[in-house]
């Protein structure tokens, strides 16, 4: 998939900003939950590209690890680190975070797929509501903490588009109790249509 990042890295001069409305500070530690997805490599490159010095992604998967660690240049490679483990479990998550000691967190790890997430929907509900409740709850005390969930959960008619919407309530709940945390959220949107195979755009949604 060809992944326009252009909402996710916006450019300001010579400086690339996050999702978070930040630019990167280099010495910062970077961690990345479904990194070694689509997505997820993408963002990486982006973050190695802009200066970056230390980004730990984190997957369930071993060979999409290996794959994702494999694309990357080898000039960044002392900077890329990859941990093996289910978003679903709190050892995990606690274990990522104190080897990884990230400063920014970017939670992409999620069943995204709609008639699949309809087929197993306490899975779904395991995944991208009580992986990310989890998270928050591990991550407590980190500088930034982003979400990324989707356009729909815009009055969501399926069962991935209801349990995005939780995540997304429960990035805002944590962002009430810890405010010296800047929490954010960015939808992806996917747009089909007949003259253009797809486009991808971004939106974020505040969280206080």
């Amino acid at each position: 998939m060809d992944v326009n990042l252009n909402e996710l890295l916006l450019a300001s001069g010579s400086e690339r900003k996050m999702p978070l409305g930040h630019s990167i500070d280099k010495d910062a530690r970077f961690l990345v939950t479904g990194g070694a997805g689509s997505i997820g490599r993408e963002l990486t490159l982006q973050l190695l590209d802009n200066g970056a010095s230390n980004v730990a992604i984190f997957d369930n998967s071993d060979e999409r690890l290996r794959k994702a660690k494999k694309a990357v240049p080898p000039k960044f490679s002392k900077r890329i680190h990859v941990l093996l483990g289910d978003v679903c479990s709190s050892s995990d998550l606690k274990k990522a975070i104190s080897v990884s000691a990230p400063d920014c967190v970017f939670h992409l790890a999620a069943l995204k797929h709609v008639d699949l997430a309809e087929l197993d929907p306490y899975g779904t509900y395991e995944v991208n509501v009580e992986g990310t409740f989890k998270l928050l709850k591990a991550s407590a005390g980190v500088r930034r903490f982003m979400l990324m969930s989707t356009d729909k959960s815009v009055f969501p008619a399926g069962l991935m588009g209801a349990t995005k919407r939780m995540a997304e309530l429960a990035v805002m709940s944590f962002a009430r109790h810890y405010p010296k945390c800047d929490y954010s959220i960015v939808r992806f949107m996917s747009i089909e249509s007949a003259a253009l195979a797809s486009r991808n755009s971004w939106s974020r949604l505040p969280t206080r």
